[in-house]
């Protein structure tokens, strides 16, 4: 048990307070025991779970869908198969044109083209370009011509291809001081010409494993009004074969001529052959082309004097 003994004061005046400071008696307080609250003990509630019962019967559902009544202005296109796309093998070429214009500066346009079309056995064109213009400072003029014709013939083994063409490019050398300087147009004209030749062989394989060669020749003249021509040579010699579905072998030879000359100097011959085999291998996401390129070249002078 507790006790406490706890002496109240009550509240007086101050000036009451102050006349009885003497008289009033000091009090105790004994403890006798320490204050331990405690709670009681709380009650579990214990809870089963359990899952609702089954439901098994079977549900009527009623559906009402209100017809829509409605009215078009247009009356829609009958379905009907896609038909194939057409073949345009069989149509003809647009293989002539002719094209002219003319520009600022004194710029004429001349263009023409004109084939044979699509042919069992042959196909030919020929085409022409031409143009030129002319500035306001004497001689500031500049022209270009090209000409060139092809053909193909076709044999059931080999397709055999051809061509010829000529280039021309003049130009004047205009940018000197005209107020201090009087040259001729011959002094200062400048006219490149150049020839060029070409013939190819192409084996037509029966199937996408065959043999496949496709050797080619370019014979090139070159020069100018100063009496500098140079003259090439050029084979190549292409080879291919599929060994499997998706490795090929492959070689190119390759011999390249030159031969340089200007007036009465010497003659400046440069000379390269090359071989070129590699293997090629190609798969999903993956492409090897691996080979060597040895390649020899050759460089000499030979005097052309003459007196």
């Amino acid at each position: 048990m507790k006790r406490i003994y706890i002496a109240i004061a009550l509240a007086f005046p101050l000036s009451a307070l102050a006349q009885q400071k003497d008289s009033l008696k000091q009090e105790t307080i004994d403890i006798i025991s320490k204050y331990q609250p405690k709670l009681p003990n709380a009650a579990k509630l214990n809870l089963t779970a359990s899952l609702p019962g089954v439901d098994t019967t079977r549900p009527r559902l009623g559906y009402q869908v209100p017809a829509l009544n409605l009215y078009f202005m247009y009356q829609p296109v009958p379905i009907r198969p896609l038909a194939l796309g057409r073949d345009t093998s069989s149509l003809q070429l647009q293989n002539n044109f002719v094209k002219l214009g003319y520009g600022n500066y004194n710029t004429p346009l001349i263009q023409a083209g004109f084939g044979s079309g699509r042919k069992d056995k042959y196909n030919f064109g020929v085409f022409f370009n031409y143009t030129s213009s002319k500035g306001d400072i004497q001689y500031q003029d500049v022209s270009q011509m090209n000409i060139l014709g092809s053909g193909t013939y076709f044999t059931p083994l080999f397709e055999v291809n051809a061509s010829l063409g000529y280039n021309r490019n003049q130009v004047n050398y205009y940018g000197y001081d005209h107020a201090i300087f009087d040259y001729s147009k011959s002094d200062v004209k400048q006219a490149f010409n150049e020839v060029v030749a070409k013939v190819g062989l192409k084996n037509r394989p029966q199937n996408d494993w065959g043999f496949q060669f496709q050797p080619q020749a370019e014979f090139t003249v070159f020069g100018d009004k100063f009496k500098r021509m140079e003259n090439t040579f050029v084979l190549k010699a292409p080879i291919r074969k599929q060994i499997f579905e998706d490795i090929w072998l492959k070689a190119e030879g390759l011999v390249d001529l030159s031969v340089f000359k200007e007036d009465n100097n010497d003659q400046i011959n440069n000379n390269i052959a090359a071989i070129h085999p590699a293997v090629e291998i190609t798969k999903p996401g993956f492409v090897l082309h691996a080979g060597a390129n040895p390649t020899g070249a050759t460089a000499s002078s030979t005097s052309c004097q003459t007196s």
